[in-house]
């Protein structure tokens, strides 16, 4: 004997407006992406736009995508400074904690270099709690 459920028609409406809003969160991400890698297309060595790429990606769990655009930004463009903390988190992330450390320290270097000093100070906190193994 096959179970029968029983739906209100609220109940119904409810569920399509949350399948919708669903849709259209997953739809905004597509063209968040897309719209990302166009500007990256048009000017594929801007920094905002790599960095932009890097945070999107780890947003939607390709860190290998992620791991990709920062580290080039670090490579290209050593002197963004921001790029270093997320750069270490994401290494932390994936329990790679030398490849974080040795990017927190270079971190600070830059940003003592820059004169950064609120970037300066994020990196030398986030590498003092991975040193004490705090998350």
């Amino acid at each position: 004997m096959a179970a029968v459920l029983v739906v209100s028609r609220e109940e119904v409406e409810a569920l399509e407006v949350e399948a919708l809003a669903v849709v259209g969160k997953r739809q905004e991400t597509m063209d968040r992406l897309e719209q990302l890698l166009q500007f990256y297309q048009e000017d594929p060595d801007d920094a905002f736009t790599r960095f932009a790429l890097a945070q999107e990606y780890w947003k939607r769990g390709d860190t290998a995508q992620a791991l990709h655009f920062f580290e080039g930004l670090v490579r290209d463009h050593p002197d963004y400074v921001g790029t270093y903390y997320h750069l270490a988190r994401l290494y932390r992330e994936l329990g790679r904690t030398d490849d974080a450390r040795r990017t927190y320290q270079q971190g600070i270097e830059m940003a003592r270099r820059t004169g950064d000093v609120k970037s300066l100070a994020e990196l030398q906190d986030a590498l003092m709690a991975l040193e004490l193994g705090e998350e």
